[in-house]
């Protein structure tokens, strides 16, 4: 169940940034035809594009696996071996659970700012690193409790 769950969670994050890719492209293809062929623009495709491009990079940031240099980890015995990764896992819980803390204080902070051209609040440009985070952090729980067992963890 908690691999299907996981599953689940990256299917939807995949689909997502694919959806999110190919509006970036329509919205630009379409900005830069009216812009070069018909001399005029849309002013929200201007704030929309950079408000996907936030979304994207952030939601292919919880799929994307981290830079890791094991080469140390590999040389310790089992159980300090156990120990470093779980220490490491608390930090990155604690990275995310800072992410979640910082997003939430800025949503609160701009939630009467509006766009320009949009009728939406800044807030929910605020709203990209809160939810990544706490679906990265839930990825993270149910990558722990499915490896709970196991000797050789390395996330």
């Amino acid at each position: 169940m908690i691999k299907k769950a996981y599953q689940l969670i990256s299917a939807l994050v995949h689909i997502l940034t694919v959806s999110l890719l190919l509006s970036i492209l329509m919205f630009t293809l379409v900005q830069v035809l009216l812009r070069y062929v018909f001399s005029t623009s849309i002013v929200w495709i201007e704030e929309l594009t950079p408000f996907l491009h936030i979304w994207l990079v952030l939601l292919i940031a919880v799929k994307t696996p981290q830079l890791k240099i094991t080469f140390l980890l590999d040389k310790m015995p089992g159980t300090l071996k156990k120990w470093v990764v779980i220490f490491h896992l608390l930090i990155k819980a604690g990275i995310l659970l800072i992410f979640v803390y910082g997003a939430w204080g800025m949503m609160q902070l701009t939630a009467n700012d509006r766009f320009i051209s949009m009728p939406l609040s800044i807030k929910f440009l605020y709203l990209a690193p809160l939810v990544t985070s706490l679906v990265t952090l839930v990825l993270l729980g149910l990558y722990v409790y499915h490896h709970k067992d196991k000797t050789k963890w390395v996330s």
